[in-house]
């Protein structure tokens, strides 16, 4: 049982792999810290899709049709749920989803498709001949940064099981 005040710091802990961990009150441990990178990375996943992601027609993802991550031939007339932009809200919504699992596997998941969807969209605008660091708005960066940060606030969210011993 927790005591209150000074002696709560004192109280020992045992995580279920039989090592002592006494309780030090910071407020940003291991999920803290996770659910901070979890939802800077979902955020930034969540704006690309509504951020211009070529500047030669000045192009929003969410007009831009799904099949530009594969085909050289996209529509940039798209509606909403069929559009590149939703794929990479849904990739945000997803990592903000994965903060309920305790390893963190579904957050580090949509952050790695929010990479691989960059690069997939970089590759399409290189095939299309086009000068790929110039034509970039940024949309797609954006989506990097995010899942950048998505991914990385999935490694912080293992954390051990804590079992509450009395002394």
């Amino acid at each position: 049982m927790f005591k209150r005040g000074a002696t709560a710091m004192q109280d020992q802990l045992e995580v279920h792999s039989g090592t002592p961990m006494w309780v030090d009150g910071s407020v940003v441990d291991g999920a803290g810290q996770s659910m901070l990178f979890t939802l800077i990375g979902a955020a930034g996943l969540i704006t690309s899709g509504f951020l211009e992601w070529t500047r030669t027609d000045g192009v929003r993802g969410t007009d831009i049709g799904y099949r530009a991550f594969y085909r050289t031939t996209f529509t940039t007339d798209a509606t909403f749920l069929r559009s590149a932009g939703f794929a990479a809200i849904v990739m945000g919504l997803i990592a903000i989803l994965g903060l309920a699992s305790r390893s963190g596997w579904i957050t580090r998941l949509a952050g790695a498709a929010g990479i691989i969807a960059f690069a997939l969209f970089t590759m399409t605008l290189y095939r299309m001949d086009m000068n790929v660091p110039t034509v970039l708005g940024p949309g797609p960066w954006f989506m990097l940064g995010g899942g950048l940060v998505a991914m990385f606030g999935g490694f912080f969210a293992r954390r051990p099981r804590i079992v509450v011993t009395n002394a």
